[in-house]
């Protein structure tokens, strides 16, 4: 009989164990997608903060290229007037104007390749938040699935000490 009830407390202990080693187990994997979590989230703020720099380096970039732009133009007419060429009538002036409406087409171009670059960093920021909230639901899943396979390991153990007695 103290065999039995020796069987009976170690299959019951098994499953305490069993159990205790998958509630361990459930904490870590909820951990571990918390921080995998959390580094998805410290990307997505990265990529957001790269779009608003990608903004300001183009404005920045903009406002440089429209100065150059602005002297060219000056001095273009300045060399028109030094050869003797009124420089606000007939081909002088077309020159101007296709030069500064070359310009503001540069200007426009960089502008809306910049914007497209900025939204292409925000859209890679929302996936990263998203995956970041897929990664926590699915580690609280993993550690739900362990606690229960703990649990049924205890009440399997129980069972199999309740076999003893009958």
């Amino acid at each position: 009989m103290a065999a039995t009830y020796l069987a009976a407390g170690t299959a019951i202990a098994g499953g305490f164990m069993s159990a205790a080693g998958a509630g361990k187990s459930a904490k870590a994997q909820r951990a571990a997608a918390e921080f995998n979590a959390r580094m998805m989230e410290r990307d997505a703020k990265v990529a957001e903060q790269e779009a608003e720099r990608q903004l300001f380096m183009n404005d920045r970039d903009n406002l440089r290229f429209s100065r150059i732009a602005t002297d060219f133009v000056k001095n273009q007419q300045a060399y028109y007037s030094g050869s003797g060429v009124v420089s606000g009538q007939d081909s002088a002036l077309v020159v101007a104007l296709e030069s500064a409406n070359n310009a503001d087409e540069q200007i426009r171009n960089q502008t809306y390749d910049s914007e497209v670059a900025a939204l292409a960093l925000r859209e890679q920021a929302v996936g990263r938040k998203l995956q970041a909230g897929l990664t926590r639901m699915e580690g609280a899943a993993k550690a739900r699935a362990t606690r229960i396979q703990g649990m049924a390991s205890l009440l399997g153990s129980a069972s199999k000490a309740a076999g003893f007695f009958v």
